[in-house]
Formats: structure tokens, C-alpha cells, sequence
């Protein structure tokens, strides 16, 4: 609370208690209160005084019907006892063992993903393979894959075929 309840009926020197930024009271009716920063701070009535927060230093406006008046709010006083730390918050930290390496899951799924996309590849290429050699064994004539080629390029070109289309 300020220094007494007559601070806006006496003089700035007659005030020995200064004003911490915070919660404070003043006493008086108030219609409107500035901030340093030229914003208008909210507060609130019970009884006769107000209250409001004070959250910057500096010089508030105090507008009430019987005119302006300004207040000083100062930075919170610093504690004036030191604070010295205990034994065992200045005692060394204690160091961790570090835990042994392990096969932990997502290296077991790891392990899996690699096995599986290997199989994967595996089965793909050799049913390839496989594919190949069943076309092989139905080509005409039973003949190797390089005789058939041969074969199909000697024909003469039939008929129905246009040499002047591109593709054909």
C-alpha cells in the first residue's frame, strides 16, 4: 500500500514510502489510469480506494473528478540478505554410467526391413529369370532366343503394312 492514505492531499516530500511496481491500492475516486507507456491500465474499486497492477516503472496518470495527479512506481527493492547456497546444492553432480549398447527394437526392425527388402529383390529377379526361360521354351520351333529374331527379320514385310508410317 502507498506510503498513507492523504498522498494526493500532501506533497511528494511529506511521502517517505515509495511505490513498488505490483499490486497497489490508492484511495480516492479515479476515473482513469495512464501508464508510462501511454496505455490505460484497468482497475478495480473496493470501497473508497482502487486497485490496480502496476507492471511498468515509470510516471502514471491519475485521472479523478477533482483533477489529474501523477505517482512514481519504482523497480521492486533487491533483497537485502544474500542468499548463500547449501552443501548439497555446491556438491558435485555424480556422473551417470553409461549403459551398455544393446539391440534395442528398432534395430531388430531395421535388421527385418533390410532381410525383407532383400528378399523382396531376391524373389522378383529370379521369377524374372524364371518368366525368361518359360518364353523360351513356348517359342516356335524350340529355337534359342537369337535364332528367332533372325527368323522374324527375314520375313517380308506383309501387305497390310504402311513403310511410310513411323512405328511400324
Amino acid at each position: 500500500m502507498a506510503g498513507g492514505v492523504e498522498w494526493m492531499t500532501h506533497s511528494v516530500d511529506e511521502i517517505a514510502d515509495s511505490i513498488s511496481t505490483g499490486e497497489i491500492d490508492l484511495p480516492g475516486p479515479v476515473t482513469k489510469i495512464v501508464a508510462p507507456s501511454g496505455r490505460e491500465v484497468p482497475f478495480a474499486r473496493k470501497g473508497a480506494e482502487i486497485h490496480f497492477l502496476a507492471l511498468e516503472t515509470g510516471r502514471y496518470g491519475i485521472v479523478a473528478p477533482s483533477g489529474e495527479t501523477t505517482i512514481a512506481v519504482n523497480p521492486p527493492v533487491l533483497p537485502a540478505q544474500r542468499v548463500q547456497p547449501t552443501q548439497a546444492e555446491t556438491a558435485e553432480v555424480e556422473r551417470e554410467p553409461i549403459p551398455p549398447a544393446s539391440w534395442d527394437a528398432w534395430r531388430w526392425l531395421a535388421l527385418l526391413a533390410i532381410v525383407a527388402l532383400w528378399a523382396e529383390w531376391w524373389l522378383y529377379y529370379l521369377a524374372r529369370e524364371r518368366q525368361r526361360e518359360i518364353e523360351v521354351l513356348q517359342a516356335p520351333g524350340n529355337l534359342p532366343p537369337a535364332e528367332i529374331d533372325l527368323e522374324l527379320d527375314e520375313k517380308e514385310p506383309s501387305a497390310l503394312s504402311n513403310s511410310k508410317l513411323v512405328g511400324r
